[in-house]
């Protein structure tokens, strides 16, 4: 996946995540897709922001969920993070990103369902838009990112 894009509608707050169509990625990929906010970081304006997707690599065990710095940074510095939700809390693993360069963060549900709004300390200092999308959508981005 080598683009995508994030805005807020402004009318409806619904925020969106979409994936170029000129790409060359799975069809359920193309379109538009719900995301959720966060509490401590910015939100987005209609511009939106656009840049190429990079799954985080932690270095431990569970590297996808970015609850230490990324040991992949050169990969992450310029792109939007994508990154599994779970054992840390949103605030410490978009900082993380956020840290080694990342213009966005895109976190991956864990559970099945619509993505939910993510809590957090904004004294944490994510400068960042953070968005979250749901298992499926999440799972197929990290199935082209492997590709």
């Amino acid at each position: 996946v080598d683009t995508c894009f994030v805005t807020d509608t402004a009318t409806t707050e619904i925020y969106t995540l979409s994936l170029d169509d000129a790409l060359p990625v799975a069809d359920d990929l193309r379109g538009t897709h719900t995301v959720a906010t966060s509490v401590f970081a910015p939100g987005l304006d209609e511009a939106g922001l656009s840049g190429n997707l990079a799954l985080v690599d932690d270095g431990t065990a569970t590297p996808t969920l970015g609850c230490a710095a990324p040991t992949n940074a050169g990969k992450i510095d310029g792109r939007i993070a994508v990154i599994d939700r779970g054992e840390c809390r949103f605030d410490e693993k978009s900082k993380f990103a956020q840290d080694a360069g990342a213009i966005a963060v895109v976190v991956i549900n864990n559970i099945p369902g619509p993505p939910v709004p993510m809590g957090g300390d904004p004294a944490v200092g994510v400068t960042i838009p953070v968005v979250m999308v749901d298992m499926e959508t999440g799972d197929a981005i990290k199935e082209e990112l492997a590709s």
